[in-house]
């Protein structure tokens, strides 16, 4: 073997500066969805173009995230995505208040337009209904406005306040309400009557307004003067009769026996003619148990004597006593379905 010297090392290539990364654009699909979100957003920021914005704002949203998907930079995927939602929330707001302003417009007209219907107060009266109960009868005449035929009953509402409170309709006996549910045509006028059921002797405020309306206008109110008639019981105090328990005396039987004579006053507030003794059923107690019915001479005849409404009488029922302790009297009505006292008291018998 020669001993060459070892061959140089090949000298290194010159090398050039090497040429620049190229910058990542944008894909245009994230473009796309940015543009339809601003537009979509301008329309729905547009009352009356509020529909084009609610198309191109979902379309933007799906767009948007299709974006975020692909490869590349996602700054308009999400800039498109954030306008897209920002521009939902505007388009609702919007929306909201276009309907308000609706709904108040159609508020106002209403509340401007005149009714279809006039009704006057032509009076009232004192009576009662069909339980005897006392009652404000109203007179009124209906009169119809109206493109079609219409009645009383379906057209307007009335209604009473007494103190502040409002009153429940009655139910009458006869047919002066028969008229309330017959239909007149347009331009015609009908007597008509409503009738409420009276707590107390105080003034009573009658107002009457449309049965369906989107205001409160008042188309007719009268405040009238209530008179108590004697005897006559308002609310739940009224009765078809009233019965006081006035006093007692112990006095003797045609047998001799110790009995109690009881005094009572009894008013009639029925609507017919009828007797303490059809009308009252009185009951005494001693000692927790009933006493027998006595028979006196000097007891008066009133019990069994016919009074007509309004009027009052006095009368008497005796009760054989058996022995001492003290006396309970309870009257109900003769024919009662809650056995409701209409008086009770007691006397000591020693």
């Amino acid at each position: 073997m020669s001993n060459l010297p070892p061959p140089p090392p090949p000298a290194p290539h010159l090398q050039g500066p090497s040429p620049e990364t190229p910058v990542s654009k944008a894909k245009p699909l994230g473009k796309i969805a940015l543009g339809t979100a601003i537009v979509g957003l301008v329309f729905a920021c547009i009352p009356g173009a509020l529909v084009v914005g609610w198309v191109l704002l979902p379309i933007a949203f799906i767009l948007a995230i299709v974006a975020l998907f692909q490869p590349g930079p996602k700054w308009a995927a999400l800039a498109g995505l954030i306008v897209s939602i920002v521009g939902t929330i505007i388009g609702f707001v919007v929306f909201l208040v276009v309907v308000v302003d609706a709904v108040d417009d159609a508020v106002e007209e209403a509340t401007d337009r005149p009714s279809d219907f006039a009704v006057t107060i032509d009076g009232t009266e004192q009576g009662k209904d069909y339980e005897g109960k006392p009652a404000l009868l109203v007179d009124l005449t209906f009169t119809n406005n109206d493109d079609e035929d219409a009645s009383y009953l379906w057209s307007l509402t009335a209604t009473a306040y007494q103190n502040g409170v409002e009153l429940e309709q009655a139910t009458l006996s006869g047919d002066g309400d028969a008229n309330n549910a017959k239909d007149i045509r347009p331009g015609t006028s009908i007597q008509v009557q409503d009738a409420f059921i009276l707590n107390d002797d105080s003034d009573v405020t009658i107002e009457v307004r449309e049965a369906i309306s989107l205001n409160e206008r008042v188309l007719a109110e009268e405040t009238v003067t209530v008179e108590a008639k004697p005897g006559e019981a308002f609310g739940e105090a009224h009765s078809e009769y009233d019965v006081t328990i006035d006093g007692s005396r112990q006095t003797t039987d045609y047998e001799g026996k110790p009995v109690l004579q009881v005094d009572f006053t009894f008013t009639n507030n029925g609507d017919d003619a009828q007797s303490f003794l059809f009308a009252a059923d009185v009951t005494a107690f001693q000692n927790g148990t009933e006493l027998e019915d006595a028979y006196v001479d000097s007891e008066s005849t009133n019990g069994s004597k016919e009074i007509k409404p309004g009027r009052s009488i006095k009368a008497q029922q005796s009760f054989v006593l058996d022995g001492k302790g003290d006396v309970t009297i309870e009257v109900t009505g003769l024919i009662s379905l809650d056995d409701t006292l209409l008086a009770t008291r007691t006397f000591p018998v020693r």
